[in-house]
């Protein structure tokens, strides 16, 4: 297996539109076109070796900025945008640090607390949401401050944003709480003048949270080329919006794998993590809990579970994996847990624990990483290159 530094291009992944739907959660959950999955009550445990081409590793310099807990990571054009839990910061594609994107304050390019950010890849922009502030400030990739928009709504809570190819903007919403009632759980943004305004994209289930801000998703949304691939909570369900209307073109389907509506409806003034119990009490599933996409595949989380690899054709289920060189075993969509690019990141204290191991195996490029590495430097991002016409490779050998 070679490992390489060089970040690769995502390639062409195309995807009908077939059928459309208007409720995310009826009675069966039968809407879409059934995802055939190769091995239904089987998963398979693998060796990461037997699934990728390369892994490329960035080791983020810890000289001018040590970051703090790493929320989210995305790359476009040479460009690390890393969130954490302090600010958000930009790298180049070697892992040396160029500056900060905004700060805490409350000028009108400052913010009193980011929720998160997204990039507009046509105009190299980059945009911070602060709710609390109701506003998305917009700044270039090398950090100057360019305007900021309102949202129309004052009410908005918005956990995660993305800008697809033709400039639309989607959000998703997490659960209402005792101070938030939100108005749907995806909701299409279109800037006027220095307004977003903001229309349904999808309703969804209506819970409440309680007096907690909680999301449900870690990645509720993927990009593939002019498409974006978006997940309901509690449900089975995936959707494709491609800048006009949403629709439900695919469907796993899994013994138990999410609560009926009915049931959902009938528990709808519980308690969210109540109802979590009574979910489980019931036999059932949290349905699909996060989506990611790699250069030929979606990756979704099923029940925070198991892994459904899927190539738009079929799919494989996957229970965990074992990375030999780090002596671990990890799920693919929670591994590092801060991108829907699929980049992670390895922390430093833990990459020091296993030098010895690291050292020894034929994988050269992280091994010069970990020679000069300290145990409170910054994390080492990383991400996989999946072999090509895996779904195949895997069901011909095992």
């Amino acid at each position: 297996m070679q490992y390489k530094y060089i970040p690769i291009i995502i390639n062409s992944f195309i995807i009908v539109l077939l059928t459309s739907c208007s409720n995310p959660n009826n009675e069966l959950q039968l809407e879409g076109t059934k995802i055939e999955i190769i091995n239904n009550n089987h998963p398979l445990e693998m060796e990461l070796d037997s699934m990728v081409d390369s892994i490329t590793y960035v080791s983020l310099s810890s000289e001018k900025c040590l970051l703090g807990h790493i929320e989210n990571i995305k790359f476009d054009n040479g460009y690390y945008f890393v969130k954490d839990n302090k600010g958000l910061f930009v790298f180049d594609s070697k892992g040396d640090y160029l500056h900060e994107i905004s700060s805490k304050g409350v000028g009108p390019d400052e913010y009193l607390y980011m929720d998160c950010f997204f990039l507009d890849r046509n105009k190299k922009h980059v945009y911070v949401i602060s709710n609390v502030q109701n506003k998305a400030m917009c700044f270039t990739y090398e950090g100057e401050y360019v305007s900021y928009l309102s949202f129309k709504n004052e009410q908005t809570q918005i956990s995660g944003m993305t800008m697809l190819e033709n400039g639309s903007i989607v959000a998703y919403h997490p659960f209402s709480n005792v101070s938030f009632t939100r108005p749907y759980e995806y909701g299409v943004y279109v800037p006027k003048k220095d307004i977003l305004e903001d229309k349904e994209l999808l309703k969804g289930t209506e819970i409440s949270s309680g007096d907690i801000y909680y999301p449900f998703f870690r990645h509720s949304m993927a990009l593939k080329n002019d498409s974006l691939f978006f997940l309901s909570a509690f449900s089975n369900n995936i959707y494709v919006y491609k800048g006009t209307e949403s629709a439900c073109v695919y469907r796993v389907e899994m013994p138990d794998i999410a609560p009926p509506y009915r049931f959902l409806k009938k528990h709808s003034s519980m308690d969210y993590f109540d109802l979590l119990e009574a979910i489980k009490k019931e036999g059932f599933g949290r349905g699909l809990t996060s989506i990611i996409a790699t250069e030929e595949y979606l990756l979704l989380s099923v029940n925070d579970s198991y892994t459904l690899l899927w190539d738009g054709n079929n799919a494989i289920l996957l229970s965990r994996i074992f990375d030999r060189d780090l002596n671990r075993y990890f799920d693919l969509t929670m591994s590092g847990g801060i991108s829907d690019e699929k980049l992670g990141f390895l922390e430093a204290d833990f990459l020091i624990e296993e030098k010895e191991r690291i050292l020894g195996e034929n994988n050269s490029d992280l091994s010069a990483i970990v020679k000069k590495l300290r145990e409170d430097d910054n994390p080492v991002l990383y991400k996989y290159h999946l072999k090509k016409n895996l779904v195949n490779y895997i069901t011909k050998n095992n």
